[in-house]
């Protein structure tokens, strides 16, 4: 089991920071910032910039956060059960 909550947190880890980029692609038109970089820019096609739409993926980016933070938790759940002797 701790071997599962090490992978499940490690997992969880990856949701919060991705919903970390996430959630700054998403506000780019809230912010009036656009990102030079080639990488940045390619991303930067999947969101929007209507400044509605792109609350509202920054609302979801959010939200994409706060479950990374619950797999998380999930995952030191699992690596502090002790399944006994077995």
């Amino acid at each position: 089991m701790k071997i599962l909550g090490v992978i499940i947190f490690l997992a969880g880890m990856f949701v919060f920071s991705t919903g970390f980029v996430f959630l700054d692609l998403a506000s780019l038109p809230l912010k009036n910032d656009l990102y030079s970089l080639d990488v940045l820019g390619f991303f930067n096609n999947m969101f929007s910039l209507d400044p509605r739409t792109a609350s509202f993926q920054s609302i979801l980016s959010a939200l994409f956060i706060l479950m990374g933070c619950f797999i998380c938790f999930a995952g030191t759940i699992l690596m502090r059960n002790d399944d006994g002797p077995i």
